[in-house]
């Protein structure tokens, strides 16, 4: 089938637009993740599908285990994507991932790092406990200085926020952090 007119998915469904498999856009992928104490909650739990993320069931065994174990699939998921395109050909990856813990301080735990190795992601990220309030505006502070830092035109930012919404998000914050962002523009 020709990729300017769709493709048909695994699963036999028909799609007009392109097979994002065969995207090779290259993304900044920023996780923000609240680990403020509200997240030692019980209210979910890690899946832990995975062999790598079933320690999170020994001692985060809450929803900053289920964030983290979200946190790992979506890597593992997202690189394992990228391995080959659908014509057997290796997909160039340069996707590079990021994360940003919070509580009363914004801290980033993985930096600039390639996607190509979720379980040291994994273990950088039980390293921290659920302690301390959220300042929002702490994260998006340090989230814009990574942007800046890291800028890259051929690149698209992606920031996927992971909090259980205790207290107020900074709306206006976020809001700034998304207009300097389509106004200076990607892809360059």
């Amino acid at each position: 089938m020709d990729e300017k007119t769709g493709y048909v998915s695994t699963d036999r469904h028909y799609f007009t637009c392109k097979n994002p498999i065969t995207n090779v856009g290259n993304f900044h992928i920023i996780f923000v993740v609240d680990r403020s104490s509200s997240v030692y909650n019980y209210d979910c739990q890690p899946i832990c599908s995975r062999t790598a993320t079933s320690r999170l069931k020994l001692s985060y065994n809450y929803h900053l285990g289920a964030v983290y174990d979200a946190v790992y699939t979506f890597i593992e998921t997202h690189h394992s994507s990228r391995k080959a395109t659908p014509s057997g050909q290796m997909a160039i990856d340069c996707d590079i991932v990021f994360i940003v813990l919070f509580d009363y301080n914004a801290f980033i735990i993985f930096e600039n790092k390639t996607l190509s190795d979720p379980e040291r992601l994994l273990t950088k990220m039980i390293e921290h406990q659920p302690t301390g309030d959220n300042y929002y505006h702490e994260v998006i502070k340090k989230t814009s200085e990574i942007i800046d830092k890291y800028y890259d035109a051929s690149k698209t930012n992606v920031i996927i926020f992971l909090s259980d919404g205790e207290y107020h998000i900074l709306e206006p914050e976020l809001c700034s952090l998304y207009e300097r962002e389509s106004n200076r523009g990607t892809r360059g």
